[in-house]
């Protein structure tokens, strides 16, 4: 993910694990927020007149693009940055106040997305000192950087799958077919009480290896199923993907979230079986932006054989593929 670290730059600031309050925001001096980077040289549509994004940013702002060059500091060039004026950063005691400046700051990287290709995001509350030359020196500085990773993430989109499944519902599987199991059971139920003991650690010891053979089973073959189709893929475990100060799941955007899955439909049926889901692994998938319908595809077919369920979310910016900068 994109770091917001900038050592040219005499100020920044940028979100940390507990939000701080309003009252002690920094103030900025003729300050730049910025949202993401882009490729100016890339339309996917016509930008908007002025160099603005065309969608509120922060609080109402009105987010536009610096533009710098890798030679001249000052000329125009191919890398452009989305940035609005601002007088402070944008630190919050408020949870809801926090979820809803990162929705906003979404909001302008998915628009300037849809204008100039795949853009390079930045984490949120990433706030430069000096105005546009401010940015424009920094821009220059790792010019090689961001124009190549312009380059490669060019076309492409970040999904998150989530692999899903019921562990009760498998051991209960596992109980009436794997003849070690069913080995131990039997002599179980003629044994006296230290044998039983010693009979009942095995049977939970053998049921925990079989958990885990499947489990490491489910996230090969789903890992094996995307691949073809991924530029990239990296696991992610069952942690959250951090897109700036909290994880994708935080803040709940109108990303989509779609949950394909064998259980029932109903809704109290659906309701006690999903307690009993364990998130087992999360990948993280840069695709080209024409293979959402296939990587859907296949993922309906790994429920379909395996009876499992995946969580999918996306398109998101690559967030997770992005370099630090600088």
């Amino acid at each position: 993910m994109t770091d917001d670290s900038f050592s040219s730059v005499e100020k920044s600031s940028n979100v940390g694990d507990e939000s701080q309050t309003d009252a002690r925001s920094t103030n900025i001096d003729n300050g730049r927020y910025i949202y993401c980077l882009v490729d100016t040289g890339s339309h996917m549509s016509e930008p908007p007149s002025g160099d603005e994004i065309g969608t509120d940013g922060i609080e109402g702002a009105s987010p536009s693009i610096v533009h710098a060059k890798g030679d001249v500091i000052g000329s125009s060039g191919r890398v452009g940055a989305v940035v609005h004026s601002c007088t402070q950063t944008y630190e919050a005691s408020n949870l809801a106040t926090v979820q809803q400046r990162i929705l906003s700051h979404q909001r302008v990287v998915d628009a300037a997305g849809s204008i100039y290709d795949t853009p390079l995001p930045l984490r949120f509350n990433t706030v430069f000192e000096g105005g546009d030359q401010s940015v424009q020196a920094w821009v220059h500085d790792n010019y090689d950087q961001i124009y190549s990773a312009l380059m490669t993430l060019a076309g492409t989109w970040e999904y998150r799958i989530g692999l899903v499944w019921d562990a009760n519902r498998f051991e209960s599987l596992a109980v009436k077919t794997d003849e070690e199991l069913q080995r131990i059971e039997d002599q179980r139920t003629s044994a006296n009480e230290g044998t039983a003991f010693l009979l009942n650690k095995q049977y939970k010891r053998r049921l925990a290896t079989l958990r885990s053979e499947r489990r490491n089973e489910l996230i090969e073959v789903l890992q094996t199923s995307v691949e073809p189709l991924a530029a990239e893929i990296t696991e992610q475990g069952s942690q959250d993907i951090d897109i700036g100060g909290l994880s994708d799941r935080e803040i709940k955007g109108n990303d989509g979230e779609t949950d394909t899955s064998d259980c029932e439909t109903t809704s109290d049926t659906k309701r006690n079986e999903d307690e009993d889901k364990e998130l087992i692994e999360r990948f993280a998938v840069r695709v080209s932006a024409d293979a959402e319908a296939a990587l859907g595809s296949r993922l309906d077919e790994f429920v379909d054989r395996d009876g499992v369920s995946v969580t999918f979310t996306g398109p998101w910016p690559p967030y997770t593929f992005a370099p630090n900068i600088g």
